[in-house]
């Protein structure tokens, strides 16, 4: 049974992988006629240069085609530098020589390199039989020319000779070939072969034959009648085979070409393709209904270009261009398989069966393919029929039942062995909506995904369909599409981004995990498990690791944002569906390639979630007007870069050619490199072309013009041209290039440009000019010699003067000002100035120099200049508030005076000064301000004292002495403990001294008693006074520095209970201060650095100096040291703009910012629990700014130490002086 299975699931596989091909596909062809600039609509002959131009033969002129223009040229009768004539019959091509024109006029050359046109007439070479040519053969040294009614003749045109070949018959010659030494001639006679170097003439065919194609090996005829005829090319020229594939009765051949070893022939039935054994491949037919069809069924010419592109001239159709990338595309619409064709091309679908057949959904119920046609599903299924004008969204095979989903007609589910249907919908109440999207299996379960339900699965047992997702789970609710790989369900959503679901979690990305959009269209994956999802706005692509790794949209190549579908197609490569066309990026690089309609694309529009790949790795993607089918292996991009060209020359508005009376330029314009042009020849354009034809409108042209700027630019959309206006004369280079659809870039186009100079203006004249100046300058430096002595000389002096006067002005520090009244302006001047007048120079307007005084300055700096003006005073002197260079407002004295007026008494020329006294007016606002405080505190004082009572000021009196004698408890109790500390280091000194003494005694008691008993001896007595010396000097060390000590306390004892002020060096002071306080650390290595000048000098409150002192050093050690062992303390004083700068420093524990807040607040401590009071730093807050008048900031945090910084005023103020006086 397993066996069985195996066998069964292998012939399946095999089965599937069997799906149809296609032997129709839709021919887009692009169509150029009149209304596109073809000269007239009957194209009779068609080549390419090696240029890449298309070269068109009409019945009414010659035309060059560059794919966006057709340029004409039209002939001069009778005239030997000029188009013969204009019903052209046949073109025979001398690569990168030129191009041989046979008209019904006479016969052409047209030299590519001159571009210039020869005519070879009867009217000027007798020899010549005839002017009506039908057909030409050519190598580069000759050319055989079929005439209408003579014959052919042969031209040598380097000797300009012309010989008759007498050996072919007389009349109308429709066709000739060249090989080696052998011509072809084709006639309604036959075809006859002439051997060029015997002489002879073999007969072929008697059959009326119109045209001749030379293979390799064999010879293929077209006949009058429309048979095809293949003779092997050797004598006797035995005929290989004879096919006749004329549809109707009428039928003449008219040209013929190889290529890609099948043979092309254009007829009055159209296009037609054959192998090279006389089979029929291919046709191409004019269908009224289809607009990119075939222009006509008359087929005069035909011509494959260098890039494969399919040439098709008609006899009224004009051009017909069919690219080389039609076929590949498989493009599919409804005129394919008339028989039985996709009636409704809007495909939403694609799904294969077991049974070799391709099912296609569309907005119109759905088509079976099977190799031979469509067929509608109702007529092969008849239980099919209720769904047969249905809107199918989506196809899936499960086993042997075919699951569609619909819009509006629920979820089908179709047997193809019972050939049962089932119905799911809300009517039937089997299912909860109308309106599916998607159908996927995933684990062995169907599940279908809808606009308003999320995503719901097929149950068995009850027949109906059920929710997926649990309710706890935060599914999305309307669900686009699932794609289901490796076990792991992907869902796209309306509006909600993409969901992962993935052992039983889902995940999700939005918008803001940076999707391009939260709308998703469609989702596939690629080889490198990575999933692309597209939406209206470009297409995400979604790391393993579920990240937005990029975007793509418009500014990466997309022609359109808005990507309705696409597929992964296993060949590194995945394919989009748009607005735009079709387009495929690569899986590796990301580089891109655009396919529109002129391409085989469908169309410009796709549809949403139409996109599909077969399991034989074939690609179905679909649009409105059918679908894309094909082998992604067999399509690739064409990686040659385009030829870019030089279409026209246009000078003063007038295209410029070799032609022209005024030559400007000796060759076309694609074969021009370089251009000389005369100095009014200044206005130019220069159009180019990149000849690719089959995507002119996806190209993009870029130039730069270096002599101008080196910046390329992109040229206008259309335009393809740079125009260059009223250039100076020199040299210039024009550079150009051209991108395709594919991102290829051409060689980049140069073109050399010399704009000549006006015969007033070139090197000559220049010269002329140059010498002239040379003598006018030499004369000129000889006449100013002398006068520049003089100058220099003046210059000197006043060199003097100017430097005594900016002496003079730094020694006062005056700014001098003159003010010129005719014409408003002031000049001032200074040496270093301290006043900000903005923008303004040393030179400004007199209405401006006002707005530089403080506002309320202005009226009477106004009055006072204008009293001066008018002559009511000699001058004026007036104390103005003007801004320094740091935006501070500073005082000067303004002085001035009319110098010079005219004879009206109106005044022309005022001089003044502008003297700083800024410092003076502080001195004086400082003394105005002490005055009007103390005034005002008087007042205050007296209005309260007689509006309070008594028991007001018992209740303040109260509250001020509890506040003193709390102050006074901390000053007491700081000063108890240093009291303590120094009797402890007094107490040292004095013992040693006391033993010191002690010894002593001894030492006399011991020679009193040798002296008493006549012992004492020289030597003990030396001895005695040597011991005692060294006991004195120990004493009086010892006793110094008790002396020290005691001074030090006493001082600083007298400071800390005194409020008096005195005069003292602050560095040396700080250095009594801390000294005394060094019992305080005396358990603890605590360094303490004082830097300051040595002579600083400060009359101040020494006493409570001493307070802020202690208290900060206790903060320290108590607080800032608690728990270390070590620690240090750095104070440093200076003086700044008459300031005392007193910072204080310690690297202990730091406060934390709320502590840093508070820390001047009175009964805020850390250490209440410890007998802390909390006003240590409010008292020293108090004493700095209400004694000190000063300022002090405390900076800390946790684990950096403390700064605080004190600001006191190096002068104490005058009433605190005088209050103490």
């Amino acid at each position: 049974m397993k066996l069985q299975f195996i066998i069964a699931l292998f012939f399946s596989i095999q089965v599937m992988a069997a799906l149809p091909e296609f032997s129709e596909v839709h021919q887009t062809m692009v169509n150029f006629g009149q209304e596109q600039g073809l000269s007239q609509a009957s194209v009779t002959a068609v080549i390419q240069d090696q240029k890449g131009f298309i070269w068109l033969g009409t019945q009414a002129g010659l035309n060059r085609f560059d794919g966006y223009e057709f340029k004409q040229f039209f002939a001069t009768p009778q005239k030997e530098n000029a188009l013969a004539g204009n019903f052209i019959n046949d073109f025979c091509l001398i690569k990168n020589v030129g191009l041989w024109i046979g008209t019904s006029t006479g016969l052409s050359f047209y030299d590519f390199n001159r571009g210039i046109f020869s005519s070879y007439l009867q009217q000027f070479n007798a020899d010549i039989p005839s002017d009506q040519v039908t057909s030409l053969a050519c190598d580069t040294e000759q050319v055989f020319v079929g005439t209408q009614s003579d014959g052919v003749y042969h031209l040598h045109p380097d000797k300009n000779q012309v010989m008759p070949l007498p050996l072919t018959r007389k009349g109308k010659v429709n066709g000739l070939a060249f090989k080696g030494q052998q011509l072809y001639v084709a006639s309604f006679d036959g075809v006859e072969v002439v051997d060029l170097t015997k002489h002879t003439v073999t007969k072929v065919t008697e059959a009326a034959t119109t045209e001749i194609l030379l293979l390799k090996d064999d010879l293929v005829l077209g006949r009058q009648d429309g048979v095809l005829e293949m003779y092997e090319n050797t004598a006797p020229f035995n005929r290989v085979w004879l096919r006749d594939h004329t549809e109707r009765e009428s039928n003449t051949i008219h040209t013929m070409v190889f290529h890609n070893n099948w043979i092309w022939v254009g007829s009055n039935e159209g296009v037609l393709a054959i192998d090279t054994q006389g089979q029929r491949k291919m046709q191409y037919q004019h269908n009224a209904l289809v607009l990119d069809s075939l222009a006509d069924n008359m087929v005069l010419s035909l011509a494959f270009d260098e890039r494969d592109n399919f040439w098709i001239g008609t006899e009224s159709g004009g051009i017909n261009l069919l690219t080389s990338r039609v076929n590949k595309l498989g493009y599919i619409s409804q005129f394919q398989y008339q028989h039985s064709p996709l009636t409704i091309p809007d495909v939403r679908g694609f799904a294969d069966d077991s049974f070799n057949r391709l099912w296609v959904a569309t907005t119109r119920g759905i088509y079976v393919y099977d190799g031979n046609g469509f067929t509608k599903a109702e007529a092969l299924f008849p239980q099919l029929a209720a769904f047969s004008h249905s809107f199918v969204s989506s196809l899936i095979l499960d086993k042997q039942t075919m699951w569609f989903t619909t819009r509006g007609d629920g979820v089908v589910s179709f047997n193809l062995n019972t050939q049962e249907v089932s119905l799911y919908s809300s009517r039937l109440g089997n299912a909860p909506s109308l309106d599916f999207n998607r159908v996927a299996l995933f684990d062995g379960r169907v599940l279908l995904s809808s606009h308003s339900h999320s995503v719901l699965q097929f149950d068995p047992q009850s027949q109906t369909l059920i929710p997926f997702f649990s309710s706890e789970q935060a599914s999305p609710d309307q669900v686009t599409d699932m794609l289901v790989r490796d076990k792991v369900l992907w869902l796209g959503t309306l509006g909600e981004g993409i969901y992962q679901f993935k052992d039983q979690q889902l995940k999700r990305l939005t918008s803001e995990d940076g999707l391009v959009s939260n709308l998703i269209l469609m989702l596939t994956m690629d080889d490198q498990q990575r999933i692309w999802a597209s939406s209206e706005v470009g297409v995400n692509l979604i790391s393993q690791d579920f990240k937005v790794s990029r975007v793509f949209n418009r500014k990466d190549g997309l022609k359109n944002d808005a990507v309705w579908s696409l597929v992964y197609d296993n060949n590194k490569s995945v394919w989009l569906g748009t607005s735009g066309g079709l387009i495929r990026i690569n899986t590796g690089d990301f580089s891109y390639e655009n396919y529109v309609p002129s391409d085989g694309a469908q169309g410009l529009e796709f549809n949403f979630g139409a996109a599909w790949l077969s399991e034989n790795g074939r690609v179905f993607i679909g649009g409105s007007k059918g679908f894309n089918q094909f082998y992604p292996q067999d399509i690739s991009p064409d990686l040659s870069p385009a030829n870019l060209v030089l279409t026209d020359i246009s000078i003063l508005g007038q295209s410029v050619s070799p032609s022209d009376e005024h030559v400007i330029i000796n060759h076309p314009a694609d074969q021009v490199t370089s251009i000389k042009l005369d100095y009014f020849e200044d206005i130019m354009s220069f159009k180019y072309a990149s000849l690719t034809f089959s995507a002119t409108r996806q190209l993009a042209y870029f130039y730069r013009v270096n002599g101008l700027s080196d910046t390329w630019l992109q040229m206008e959309q259309g335009s393809r041209q740079v125009n260059l206006l009223k250039l100076s004369p020199g040299n210039y280079q024009v550079e150009a290039y051209a991108i395709d659809q594919f991102g290829n870039q051409s060689d980049i186009h140069t073109l050399s440009i010399h704009l000549q100079a006006p015969w007033w203006w070139n090197n000559i004249s220049k010269f002329f000019y140059f010498v002239s100046v040379l003598m006018a300058v030499s004369v000129f430096f000889v006449s100013r010699q002398k006068a520049y002595r003089k100058v220099v000389a003046d210059n000197r002096v006043m060199a003097e003067l100017k430097q005594r006067l900016e002496l003079s002005l730094w020694a006062s520090g005056d700014e001098l000002w003159d003010w010129d009244v005719t014409t408003n302006q002031i000049h001032r001047y200074c040496v270093t100035s301290r006043i900000d007048y903005g923008d303004q120079t040393d030179t400004f307007e007199i209405s401006t120099f006002s707005e530089f005084a403080h506002p309320n300055d202005r009226a009477q700096l106004i009055e006072d200049v204008q009293r001066c003006i008018d002559n009511q005073s000699d001058d004026y002197e007036v104390a103005i508030r003007v801004k320094d260079f740091f935006g501070n407002w500073i005082w000067v004295m303004d002085k001035g005076r009319v110098i010079e007026r005219d004879s009206q008494n109106k005044p022309l020329r005022v001089v003044g000064a502008l003297k700083d006294i800024n410092q003076l007016k502080i001195h004086e606002s400082n003394l105005q301000e002490l005055n009007d405080k103390l005034e005002a505190k008087v007042a205050a004082r007296t209005e309260e004292i007689s509006r309070k009572n008594l028991k007001l000021e018992q209740a303040m009196l109260q509250l001020k002495d509890t506040q003193e004698e709390l102050i006074q408890s901390e000053k007491m109790a700081s000063l108890g403990g240093l009291v303590a500390g120094v009797a402890h280091e007094i107490n040292t000194p004095l013992g040693i001294a006391i033993t010191a003494i002690s010894y002593n005694q001894d030492c006399l008691a011991s020679l009193k008693t040798k002296l008493e008993s006549k012992a004492l001896k020289q030597s003990d007595l030396e001895q005695s006074i040597d011991m005692q010396g060294n006991g004195y000097e120990l004493i009086m060390k010892n006793l110094e520095r008790a002396n020290q000590l005691i001074s030090s306390f006493k001082q600083v004892a007298v400071d800390q209970s005194s409020e008096s002020v005195r005069e003292i060096n602050l560095t040396e002071y700080l250095h009594d201060v801390v000294y005394s306080l060094k019992p305080l650390w005396n358990k603890k290595d605590i360094h303490i650095q004082i830097n300051g000048p040595d002579n600083l000098l400060f009359t101040t409150y020494p006493g409570a100096l001493h307070q802020i002192c202690t208290n900060l050093i206790n903060n320290s050690i108590i607080h800032g040291f608690e728990g270390l062992d070590q620690g240090s303390i750095r104070i440093e004083v200076s003086v700044l703009d008459e300031m005392i700068c007193f910072d204080y420093f310690d690297n202990g524990h730091g406060m934390s910012a709320s502590m840093v807040d508070q820390v001047f607040t009175p009964f805020v401590t850390s250490k209440r629990s410890q007998g802390g009071s909390g006003l240590g730093m409010h008292i020293v807050f108090n004493l700095i700014t209400q004694l000190f008048k000063g300022d002090i900031r405390c900076y800390s945090s946790q684990g950096t130490g403390i700064e605080v910084k004190m600001r006191m005023p190096l002068h104490l103020p005058d009433n605190h002086a005088d209050s103490e006086s």
